[in-house]
């Protein structure tokens, strides 16, 4: 496994992973999260275990054993440790389970580039799976290559929930709670880490040190974020 060496001067994955727990223990306190005009109740973040239950089920159904074999095809293998899945379960405002994980992947071989993950999103009786492909030295979501499994079985290519994210953090969603604006401009570029490679250094980026990051930011107020992950995925 290709080992990750921080950037100097930036936040490590070890302080993410603190700055989370606290965040947990902050978004645990309230019976309700309020979140715009959506809500948030019993929010638990998860962690890599309960993680790794969830992702046993992932290719049970075509698109998630789709996605698992396309990913694999593009050269990406599911990473392992305490830090290489990010997810929470809530239920919202009439009862309705709330769910989001991410799951990390590294590049097979050390000729690879690029950083990868899974998401599942499930929201409404409805969800969301795709893996996005982060290029080296993105130089911001956009940049993303997100890949679905489509309603004729096949993998393909979409623009959904990476840009429907990247746009509403930047266009000030949650800006009165969270200073999504603010948190993505300081979280963005602490989310890369340097790989040392046989072919040099690379620099990749990491999704869940981005989430994390970005739950910190937002405290007690993550809730409004939260809905905004999830929300990007019912309508991709």
């Amino acid at each position: 496994m290709i080992q990750p060496v921080p950037i100097s001067g930036q936040l490590t994955s070890q302080l993410y992973r603190l700055a989370g727990i606290l965040c947990c223990w902050l978004l645990l306190q309230p019976v309700w999260l309020r979140a715009g005009n959506g809500q948030i109740r019993q929010l638990t973040m998860l962690d890599a275990r309960e993680l790794d239950k969830v992702w046993a089920t992932f290719p049970a159904d075509a698109s998630g054993s789709g996605l698992t074999a396309g990913i694999q095809r593009k050269g990406f293998s599911r990473q392992s440790g305490a830090e290489a899945a990010w997810g929470f379960r809530g239920v919202d405002g009439q009862g309705i389970p709330l769910f989001m994980g991410v799951w990390l992947f590294e590049p097979m071989t050390e000729k690879g580039s690029a950083s990868a993950a899974i998401i599942w999103i499930q929201q409404n009786r409805r969800q969301y799976k795709a893996f996005l492909i982060f290029p080296e030295n993105m130089a911001g979501l956009q940049q993303a290559q997100e890949w679905v499994i489509n309603n004729r079985g096949e993998l393909a290519q979409a623009t959904g929930w990476h840009m429907c994210f990247k746009n509403r953090l930047t266009a000030g969603s949650c800006e009165t709670t969270c200073e999504t604006r603010t948190a993505n401009t300081f979280c963005y570029p602490n989310a890369f880490f340097e790989f040392y490679t046989f072919q040099g250094k690379s620099r990749m980026f990491n999704l869940r040190a981005y989430l994390d990051c970005m739950v910190a930011r937002c405290g007690d107020q993550a809730a409004c974020l939260l809905m905004l992950a999830l929300d990007c995925g019912v309508t991709s």
